[in-house]
């Protein structure tokens, strides 16, 4: 029996299939983004207890997840205070 490698380089990869590929990955980090952007909403209500400074360092926060699409797709780390309170 002839030993027949299949042939997996990246030329098999077709541009139709790379575009789904990266549709898919573009829309998985969004939909991350929208949980971290819904985890962080709490922190904007005016009852909740958090310092001006805080207060803050989660807008920026949240505007650098709503950025996220003009930065190559990368989500900004998040901010030690919250995973804490969480």
């Amino acid at each position: 029996m002839d030993n027949i490698e299949e042939d997996t380089t990246p030329q098999q990869f077709t541009p139709e299939f790379l575009e789904i590929v990266k549709n898919d990955t573009i829309k998985h980090y969004k939909e991350m983004r929208n949980e971290l952007l819904k985890e962080t909403d709490k922190y904007l209500l005016p009852d909740f207890p958090i310092t001006p400074e805080q207060l803050i360092i989660v807008k920026e926060y949240r505007q650098a997840l709503r950025d996220f699409t003009n930065n190559n797709y990368i989500l900004p780390d998040r901010i030690d205070f919250i995973i804490t309170m969480n």
